[in-house]
């Protein structure tokens, strides 16, 4: 029997924290952490 999951996009002012939080709600399997356009060559946490 393969589980259902689905996938929640969420943004906050500092991404560390609301990361170290959303892992520990139960249900939750994976949380990533990254800027909005983490595409870029120079990105920077300023």
């Amino acid at each position: 029997m393969q589980q259902q999951t689905d996938v929640a996009v969420l943004g906050g002012g500092c991404f560390w924290r609301h990361a170290a939080r959303y892992a520990e709600v139960r249900g939750v399997m994976r949380v990533a952490s990254s800027y909005t356009r983490a595409g870029l060559v120079s990105c920077a946490y300023m």
